[in-house]
């Protein structure tokens, strides 16, 4: 499988330290620095089974206030993570106990939910998966966390976060795009095998248009929420910023087209 993919477990209870990470984002580049949930970007996969309790404390390492929103979860308001709304700023060194209970099965995200335009373009954000009573049936569950960087050939991320002409077009957009937290991977399957694929779109301004060339892939959740499997279309795969879309992939025996 694409080296780095974070797989589905059964995480009731979690410590996500925010805090300074160095990643190579492309083979050839030095090291950037970026900001983590939990050492690894995208931060670590939060998985968890429908109706169970998720119980996960935010430690802050980073010299400014975060908090974690669980973007597209339905969560008591505070644990909501929107600062001086919901729940007060962790600030540097401190730390917060978000606890709820995952009402709803799907593919959903975290990330932090203060300076936004700064804090998620260098590397705060994750999957977060809550597993289906009785799941799909496929052979492999994988998830893709798709984002974009704009960083120099010196492996520096640019600093400009709140560019006028940014935040007047089509957002931040970078120019190395990953698949978790990597520029180039191959994810590898067997024959006659089906891969649930996961994708969470975690980019600020990004729109990513798939293609899966001779794959005919089936949508079976969008944004979190299921639908009646359906071969996918094209505009299923055009994943907005915050967007979700669960496929299922049957990859073909040998010799097929």
């Amino acid at each position: 499988a694409l080296a780095g993919t974070p797989a589905l477990g059964e995480t009731a209870g979690a410590e996500l330290i925010a805090a300074p990470a160095r990643r190579v984002l492309e083979p050839g580049l030095p090291a950037t620095e970026l900001w983590s949930f939990g050492g690894t970007v995208p931060g670590r996969a939060i998985a968890v089974k429908q109706g169970d309790e998720a119980r996960i404390r935010l430690v802050n390492r980073l010299a400014q206030a975060t908090s974690i929103h669980w973007h597209g979860v339905r969560v008591p308001n505070a644990m909501d993570g929107v600062p001086f709304l919901t729940q007060a700023p962790v600030a540097p060194n401190k730390s917060f106990d978000y606890r709820f209970r995952a009402e709803d099965a799907g593919t959903f995200l975290y990330h932090t939910h203060i300076n936004n335009t700064e804090q998620m373009a260098r590397g705060l954000f994750g999957p977060f998966i809550v597993a289906e009573r009785k799941p799909y049936p496929a052979d492999r569950d994988v998830t893709w966390v798709l984002n974009d960087w704009r960083i120099g050939r010196d492996g520096v991320l640019d600093g400009t976060f709140d560019h006028p002409h940014d935040l007047t077009h089509a957002g931040r957009l970078g120019n190395l795009i990953t698949v978790n937290g990597e520029a180039e991977g191959v994810l590898k399957g067997k024959a006659n095998e089906r891969v649930r694929l996961r994708l969470i779109n975690t980019a600020t301004g990004r729109i990513f248009d798939l293609r899966f060339g001779a794959l005919k892939p089936t949508v079976i959740a969008l944004d979190g929420q299921p639908v009646a499997p359906r071969p996918a279309r094209a505009s299923d795969l055009l994943i907005g910023p915050g967007m979700r879309v669960d496929l299922v992939l049957d990859l073909p025996a040998p010799g097929t087209k």
